[in-house]
């Protein structure tokens, strides 16, 4: 199936990530909650930027759409086990009403190339 999207795009310097989400390789959703989605997800979006010899200490930016925002202190916790050791990028948190096949969150990244 063809996406009517880019999974990323450049501009300059800065790699734009389309939103990611907590299904495994498999293509299924991770069990556990939101604390594994978010797992999970910094995961998938680590590897998209390996592939693009970047990771997630090149993220600049963050943008977390949650289906339920009073379970945040849940997602920071695993979002801050991912980014240990690392500069914290800038982050928004947005609740939402609803995501697709049942997901409880989805990010958006920046991550910025210095080209070395």
């Amino acid at each position: 199936m063809t996406l009517p999207f880019s999974t990323y795009r450049r501009a300059g310097n800065l790699v734009f990530l389309s939103g990611d989400v907590g299904f495994d390789k498999n293509g299924e959703l991770v069990a556990g909650g939101l604390a594994a989605e978010t797992t999970q997800t910094l995961a998938n979006i680590d590897t998209k930027l390996q592939d693009l010899g970047l990771g997630l200490a090149d993220v600049v930016s963050l943008t977390c759409y949650v289906t339920d925002i009073t379970d945040k202190a849940t997602m920071d916790g695993a979002y801050l086990e991912a980014f240990q050791g690392l500069p914290l990028p800038t982050r928004t948190t947005i609740e939402v009403s609803a995501l697709p096949a049942g997901l409880s969150l989805e990010i958006t990244a920046v991550a910025f190339d210095t080209g070395r």
